[in-house]
């Protein structure tokens, strides 16, 4: 997953600005809010869609930003979605996840890097946490830990603070955050 690679060992605690994102311009990692909440005054919501709760979001080739509602439960990308992969989605429940793919320099959909990891099937079943992320940390010896997580649903009650703090330490975490994740997970072999 080439997201976790460029923000390994990092995650995003504050749920007004729950998106961990690469930068190129800023040459890091960013919490951003949500962009379907923000969409030029509009604000989305899939509160009202219980068969399709989750917020998606993907950018056309010319960079227009096209909110909905899903029945899948991932994380989007700007990075990958506007930046490298700007018009193209993932559609299918096998292959949900759009992602770039660093050795062929091309566009790929995926399944949930959780759905097979270390022979598990990994999902959330907490109503409060429904949505499973994947993160990358490095181990003390070198190597790369995957990490599967459940966290909070992608909707906001209140107004977003229009002044984005894009500093590297800006809502930026590296440890376990109480409200925004739960480390409570289905596994299924």
């Amino acid at each position: 997953m080439y997201l976790a690679k460029l923000c390994r060992g990092q995650r995003c605690a504050d749920l007004q600005f729950p998106l961990l994102d690469f930068f190129e311009d800023l040459g890091h990692c960013v919490c951003i809010p949500h962009p379907c909440w923000d969409d030029n005054g509009l604000k989305h919501t899939c509160a009202e869609t219980p068969d399709f709760p989750f917020l998606h979001f993907y950018h056309s080739h010319t960079g227009e930003i096209h909110c909905g509602c899903s029945s899948i439960a991932h994380v989007d990308s700007i990075l990958i979605a506007r930046d490298l992969c700007p018009g193209q989605k993932c559609e299918t429940r096998e292959h949900p996840v759009l992602d770039w793919e660093e050795d062929t320099e091309s566009c790929v959909c995926r399944s949930h890097p959780c759905w097979s990891l270390k022979g598990k099937r990994h999902s959330c079943m907490r109503p409060e946490f429904p949505i499973l992320r994947y993160r990358e940390i490095e181990t003390a010896d070198g190597g790369v830990e995957s990490i599967c997580e459940c966290g909070a649903e992608m909707e906001i009650e209140e107004d977003i603070d229009a002044d984005l703090d894009l500093t590297p330490s800006g809502g930026i975490i590296n440890d376990l955050a109480q409200a925004a994740f739960s480390e409570d997970l289905s596994d299924e072999l």
